[in-house]
C-alpha cells in the first residue's frame, strides 16, 4: 500500500470490487475461502507480490502462483518443507525474499533438492530445520539481511557467514553456537 504509514499492513475488508493502484503490491495470506476459490487469485493480476503459507493446503496455491512473475516475498510457516515444495519455490523467478519460521525439513529434502534462487536472495530467514541452507547461500552476492533462530550453529557456519559480500544484517536469536564463532566478525 503505497498510502501513509499509518496505513501500511493494515487489513482492508470491502464487499464487491477492489481497485488496487497500478504499482500497488499486495502480500497474500491464504484464508480459508481463498483456498476454496483459487481462481479468486486472478482477480489481483500482476499485483501479487509476495504469499505467506501457513499450513499445508495453502502449498497447493504456490503452484498457482508460481506462473506469476510478480512473486518477490515467500513466507512459509508451519509447513513441511519437501522436495515438491523446493521444486516450487524454484520456480518462483522473482524472489528476493524467502523466510522459513517453524518449518519441518529433514536434511535430506533439502540437501537433495537444492533452492536454486539463492543467488538473488536479499533477505533469507531460517530456523532449526533450515539451516542446512546456510552451506547453499555461500555463493550468494546480493544477500543483504540474515535472520537465524533456533538453530545450532558450528565454526564453518560463521566462516559462510563472514564471506557474504553484501550482508548489512544478521539476526541470531536463541541459538546456540561456540564461543569462538565471535572472532569471525569484527
Amino acid at each position: 500500500y503505497p498510502g501513509p504509514k499509518g496505513r501500511r499492513g493494515k487489513s482492508i475488508s470491502a464487499t464487491g470490487r477492489v481497485e488496487l493502484p497500478d504499482k500497488a503490491e499486495v502480500m497474500l495470506v491464504p484464508s480459508s475461502y481463498l483456498l476454496q476459490n483459487p481462481a479468486l487469485i486472478n482477480c489481483f493480476g500482476g499485483a501479487i507480490s509476495g504469499i505467506e503459507l501457513k499450513s499445508e493446503e495453502g502449498t497447493a496455491l504456490l503452484q498457482k502462483l508460481a506462473a506469476k512473475k510478480s512473486i518477490k516475498t515467500l513466507r512459509l510457516s508451519g509447513v513441511a518443507l519437501d522436495q515438491k515444495l523446493i521444486s516450487e519455490i524454484n520456480s518462483l523467478s522473482q524472489l528476493t525474499s524467502l523466510q522459513f519460521d517453524h518449518t519441518e525439513a529433514s536434511s535430506t529434502a533439502i540437501s537433495t533438492t537444492t533452492i536454486k534462487r539463492l543467488q538473488q536472495l536479499e533477505w533469507l530467514a531460517i530456523d532449526a530445520s533450515t539451516t542446512t541452507l546456510l552451506k547453499q547461500i555461500a555463493k550468494s552476492n546480493f544477500l543483504k539481511k540474515l535472520e537465524i533462530s533456533n538453530a545450532n550453529l558450528t565454526l564453518a557456519d560463521f566462516a559462510v557467514l563472514q564471506k557474504l559480500p553484501a550482508l548489512q544484517f544478521l539476526s541470531i536469536q536463541q541459538s546456540q553456537y561456540p564461543d569462538a564463532a565471535v572472532a569471525y566478525f569484527p
